[in-house]
C-alpha cells in the first residue's frame, strides 16, 4: 500500500509540475506573439527548451545510472544483475528532476519509462526504511531480516509494477509486466502483493486526477469503451489480418535492428564524453523545433 501510494503521489507531482511549466511557457509565447514579436518568441522558446533539456542532460552526466528509461536496468536487477548505483538516492533525484525537465522541454519523450524505474527505486527505499526503523528501535525482529537480495527484489518488482499501473492507468498491466518481463521466479503471494501495489497506485492516482470518490473509468481513460459496439468481418479478412501481422513483425525487426546499431554507436562515440551528449541533445532539440 505504501509503495503504491508513494508512486501515485510522485507521478501526480511530476505531471503537475510539467503542466505548470507548460502553461507558463505557453503564456510567455502567447504574449510575445500578440505583441507581434515573432523573433522574441522564437528565441524565448528556444531558450526555455534548451535550459530544461540541458538541465536533464547535466543530471545524467552527473549520475549516469539515471539515463534512459531504466526499464532494462530494472529487469536486469530483478534477474540478478546489480548495476552500479542503480538503486541509490542520487539516481532517484537525478531521475525525478531529469524526467520532469525533459518532458517539460517539449521533446518527444514521456514519463512512462522513467516512472517504472522511479517506482522500483521507491520500493527499494521503502524496504530499507522499514529495516532501518525496526533496527533503530529494536522492534519487529522478523522485519529486520528483510534486508536481503530476495526481499529487495520483491519490493523492487512491486515498485516497478506500480510504476506501470500509474503511468499507463493499467493495474492489471503492471502485474502482467512483473510476471512476463521482470520477475524470473514468482509465487502466488508475490502476485497478490504486486496486484495490491498496482491497485493502490491506480486508485490513489484516480482520486488525485479526477477529485472524485465515485469510480468512473470514463473520467480516467483516454479511449472510452463502448460495449454496444459490434464489429463483424468476413472469413477472407483473416488473410489480410495475417499479412498485417507479418508486416508489423518485419517492420518491428527492422526498427530493432536500427535501434541496436544506433545505440551501439552512441555508446561508443557519444556517451563517453559529456560535451558530446550536450551537443547531441541540443542539435536534436533545434532540429525538432
Amino acid at each position: 500500500f505504501v509503495i503504491g501510494g508513494s508512486i501515485a503521489l510522485i507521478y501526480r507531482g511530476v505531471s503537475y509540475v510539467v503542466e505548470t511549466f507548460g502553461d507558463a511557457h505557453y503564456e510567455i509565447l502567447e504574449k510575445l506573439i500578440e505583441d507581434n514579436n515573432l523573433a522574441g518568441a522564437f528565441f524565448a522558446n528556444t531558450a526555455i527548451m534548451l535550459s530544461l533539456v540541458l538541465t536533464a542532460v547535466s543530471l545524467v552526466i552527473w549520475e549516469p545510472a539515471s539515463g534512459g528509461s531504466g526499464i532494462p536496468d530494472v529487469i536486469g536487477f530483478l534477474n540478478g544483475v546489480a548495476a552500479e548505483r542503480l538503486m541509490d538516492w542520487t539516481t532517484f533525484l537525478a531521475k525525478l528532476i531529469g524526467v520532469t525537465c525533459a518532458v517539460s522541454s517539449g521533446l518527444f519523450v514521456g514519463p512512462e519509462g522513467p516512472t517504472i524505474h522511479i517506482g522500483a527505486l521507491l520500493g527499494a527505499f521503502i524496504l530499507r526504511g522499514i529495516v532501518a526503523v525496526c533496527k533503530k528501535f529494536n522492534i519487529f525482529l522478523s522485519l529486520q531480516r528483510l534486508r536481503n537480495d530476495k526481499d529487495e527484489r520483491d519490493f523492487v518488482a512491486n515498485g516497478a509494477a506500480g510504476g506501470i499501473a500509474a503511468a499507463f492507468h493499467a493495474p492489471i498491466g503492471g502485474v502482467i509486466f512483473a510476471i512476463e518481463e521482470a520477475i524470473s521466479f514468482f509465487n502466488a503471494k508475490l502476485i497478490a502483493r504486486t496486484y495490491l501495489t498496482c491497485a493502490t497506485a491506480y486508485y490513489i492516482l484516480y482520486f488525485l486526477e479526477t477529485h472524485s470518490y465515485q469510480f468512473d473509468t470514463n473520467l480516467f481513460t483516454e479511449f472510452q469503451l463502448d460495449l454496444s459496439c459490434r464489429i463483424s468481418y468476413y472469413a477472407e479478412d483473416v488473410f489480410w489480418f495475417a499479412c498485417l501481422g507479418a508486416l508489423g513483425g518485419l517492420l518491428g525487426g527492422f526498427f530493432n535492428f536500427i535501434v541496436i546499431k544506433l545505440t551501439t554507436w552512441r555508446l561508443k562515440y557519444v556517451n563517453p564524453l559529456g560535451w558530446r551528449r550536450i551537443l547531441e541533445v541540443s542539435s536534436l532539440l533545434l532540429l525538432d523545433k
